[in-house]
């Protein structure tokens, strides 16, 4: 059996025992976001959202005229939760051969870019409108004037 390129260059080369990813830079939105993670509660997570500034405040002196009325600036946001995967599949021969001979550990390679993936996909996904099972991503959720497509 031949085995992958990929197998053979982890296992049966002498090199640096690490893996430099070339083509992921990192994708600093998904990790913000990834990292500012909080529970989700309830069955589509209600959220007041404040979209917009108010418009009472000012500087005076003396007594001054101050507003009086109440100013109705926030929303409730609601969204359904939703799913990624990154699936990975290594065959169990290639985890064998590398092993017994590898320089760098095959299954933690495969795992760990994987996850370089799927932080990268979804980073895309953030900035997207959560067209089929995707979440809401920046496209949907910024205000277009009318605030009834993420919130009711």
């Amino acid at each position: 059996m031949a085995f992958s390129q990929e197998v053979q260059d982890l296992t049966n080369s002498q090199i640096a025992p690490k893996i430099i990813d070339g083509i992921l830079g990192g994708n600093l939105v998904a990790v913000r976001f990834l990292s500012n993670g909080r529970k989700f509660r309830g069955h589509n997570n209600p959220v007041e959202i404040k979209y917009q500034k108010s418009s009472q405040g000012g500087s005076y002196s003396g007594m001054g005229n101050f507003a009086l009325g109440v100013e109705t600036n926030t929303v409730k946001a609601t969204w359904l939760p939703k799913s990624y995967a990154q699936p990975v599949t290594v065959e169990n021969l290639s985890l064998a051969v590398n092993k017994n001979d590898g320089i760098v550990d095959y299954l933690k390679y495969r795992m760990q870019s994987a996850q370089q993936d799927m932080i990268d996909d979804l980073g895309t996904i953030f900035y997207g409108s959560a067209s089929g099972n995707d979440p809401d991503g920046l496209a949907n959720i910024v205000d277009d004037g009318k605030m009834q497509h993420c919130c009711q």
